[in-house]
């Protein structure tokens, strides 16, 4: 049922040193010493950062919003926290933490 080459049950075949190579006692194939990532497979994600946290009635500043004051704190996906806060002059919004480029104000 299959051809060769396809081996759908254990992987692809690996590919063949170059002539005369195969003789050289202890070469291997780099494929063969990297543990864990194999060809067609995507490396894990690194860890994301830690949203940064803020509290009730602090103020911070948004480039796009403007200055505003945290109103509520909400739990988010993963380590992001959703916060609602009201901005001095275009309302209430709702933003990630882990996205939303906000620094606090003193």
């Amino acid at each position: 049922p299959g051809t060769p080459g396809n081996r759908p049950f254990n992987g692809p075949t690996p590919t063949p040193l170059r002539p005369g190579l195969e003789n050289i006692p202890g070469l291997r194939r780099a494929s063969d010493l990297a543990p864990g990532i194999r060809q067609g497979q995507t490396p894990p994600a690194p860890p994301a950062p830690p949203s940064p946290t803020y509290g009730l009635d602090e103020r911070v500043r948004h480039p796009s919003f403007g200055d505003g004051t945290v109103i509520q704190i909400e739990p988010g996906r993963g380590t992001e926290v959703m916060i609602q806060v009201k901005f001095d002059t275009v309302g209430v919004k709702k933003l990630s933490t882990g996205l939303a480029p906000l620094t606090r104000i003193p």
